[in-house]
């Protein structure tokens, strides 16, 4: 399941990375509290996209952690270096790797919220590019959010705006089910497939497309159904709902 992951996200690599720098909008950090017009909510949409073409694909830290684990790579006379990302062991966000996927898909799922949540007080744009772009923000939640459930099992699943527009801040997140993130990923895509154009908008070959979220979907709907089973099988047998550690 780890490489399905790993080749979907070369995939988007391919359609999307290569060009991304020329995503050359105005880009003004998440969290605008007076975020209302077309300009400044479009140049924050453009940083979705930031962490494809920074760290995570630029540099080998994802490439390390969708790799060691499997039969592709082993540790030198079966040692216990990088223990936590070659054998699982005491594995969580402390190592430069984990830490950094984190952060990234976090700190940009906060950014597609907001784009998402907050269209509706935007006073001018057109309609019809705003709903492309809501489509291509909720594309790369569902993305960030897979790369997130396959890598960490249970996470918290944020889907409000940034806490400088609410002006709400969650000190006690608690962790979702792997059942309830697929669910929310599938629903993302589900919801952006109609909208989105199959050429991509502004003819910026970096951004979404149509057919970014019909392939995503076709890779997580087989884990979103095998969730939702071991949930059903763990709940029926135990009473209690399923932690899973790390899928490999």
């Amino acid at each position: 399941m780890k490489n399905s992951f790993k080749y979907i996200g070369s995939a988007i690599v391919a359609g999307l990375l290569l060009s991304s720098c020329s995503l050359d909008e105005d880009n003004p950090h998440a969290g605008d509290a007076t975020l209302n017009n077309f300009q400044a909510w479009y140049g924050m949409q453009a940083t979705c996209y930031f962490p494809l073409n920074n760290e995570l694909y630029s540099s080998s830290d994802w490439l390390i952690m969708a790799e060691t684990g499997t039969d592709i790579w082993v540790s030198s006379n079966n040692g216990d270096y990088a223990k936590q990302i070659f054998n699982y062991e005491e594995f969580g966000t402390s190592t430069n790797n984990s830490k950094k996927l984190w952060k990234q898909a976090y700190t940009t799922i906060s950014t597609c919220n907001t784009v998402i949540n907050e269209v509706d007080n935007i006073l001018d744009g057109e309609a019809d590019a705003k709903n492309i772009l809501v489509a291509e923000a909720k594309t790369l939640r569902a993305f960030y959010y897979s790369l997130l459930v396959s890598q960490f099992g249970p996470v918290t699943l944020n889907l409000e705006s940034s806490s400088s527009i609410t002006g709400i801040v969650d000190l006690y997140p608690k962790r979702a089910s792997e059942k309830d993130i697929y669910a929310q990923i599938i629903k993302d895509l589900s919801e952006a497939i109609p909208v989105l154009p199959v050429e991509p908008y502004g003819g910026n070959r970096a951004r979404v497309t149509k057919r970014q979220p019909r392939g995503f979907s076709a890779v997580y709907m087989p884990s979103a159904q095998a969730s939702e089973t071991n949930s059903s099988v763990t709940e029926k047998n135990t009473g209690l709902s399923p932690v899973t550690v790390r899928r490999t």
